[in-house]
């Protein structure tokens, strides 16, 4: 059955330093935590603090397809090339330039609600003078419920993920694997200002992530919340070709970690 693309969403991810490399934190440890910081979506870029003072900045370019048919199931790919770097004050130790890869399958499960399965698979390459390869991976299933009360669009989602990641330093190969579980409510809200003539809308959500396997001991917490607000203006430009302009601002926390980013974004 034929089909057409649907939606495209072009988003850019402004990084922020903020963490520090302390002395009990190693390379491959470092390296883990790139590999994760640079593969999940909810904290794919900011600025990041943990406790043994680790600091990393993440910059990305996130696109993602998402086709129609004709029943109730559809495909989207994605893909996302990024640069993150990690520090010990203020000298840069080690840099990783990525690529994400992935896609899976969509299924509507009613009028309101739809089931993603999917998986990325994470090229990297770490500069030469870390000594140091690497690669993630991982594997997803997302259920979300959007239902419509008027022009407002509350929403609930859940998500159930595997993300594993190797890295190699010193001819030894270091190995994760890890288990997470999201929640997260949100509502969009209908128009409620007309700035420069165009209609605002906003998003305002907040969730929660439930780390179980490696990710504890590579993160320092079993969990992390998160809150943030977006911003969706209506593009001038006609909607046959972009729809709208996003600005996004989270904050995020667990045990031994905080963090904060800023986004921006558009959707053709």
């Amino acid at each position: 059955m034929a089909r057409t693309v649907q939606k495209i969403r072009i988003v850019l991810f402004i990084g922020l330093l903020s963490l520090t490399a302390g002395a009990g934190t190693n390379a491959v440890t470092s390296a883990h935590r790139l590999l994760y910081l640079s593969g999940e979506d909810t904290l794919s870029s900011g600025g990041y603090a943990l406790e043994d003072g680790q600091k990393i900045g993440v910059l990305f370019f996130p696109f993602s397809y998402e086709f129609s048919s004709d029943n109730t199931s559809s495909l989207y790919l994605h893909a996302s090339p990024g640069y993150g770097a990690t520090q010990y004050g203020s000298k840069t130790w080690m840099k990783l330039y990525s690529l994400k890869l992935g896609g899976g399958l969509r299924y509507s499960t009613g009028t309101d609600s739809a089931l993603r399965i999917g998986g990325t698979y994470q090229l990297s390459l770490f500069d030469p003078d870390s000594g140091i390869t690497g690669k993630g991976y991982d594997v997803t299933a997302e259920y979300s419920y959007r239902p419509w009360f008027g022009e407002w669009n509350p929403y609930m989602t859940t998500q159930l993920r595997y993300w594993g990641s190797s890295v190699t330093h010193a001819g030894t190969t270091d190995t994760t694997h890890s288990l997470s579980a999201k929640a997260q409510l949100g509502v969009i809200t209908p128009t409620l200002a007309r700035p420069f003539d165009l209609p605002l809308r906003l998003e305002l959500y907040g969730g929660g992530i439930y780390l179980r396997g490696d990710l504890p001991r590579i993160l320092q917490t079993q969990y992390l919340t998160y809150a943030g607000v977006k911003a969706y203006l209506q593009s001038p430009i006609l909607t046959d070709y972009i729809s709208d302009i996003t600005f996004s601002v989270q904050a995020v926390r667990g045990e031994k970690f905080k963090g904060f980013y800023l986004g921006a974004g558009v959707t053709f």
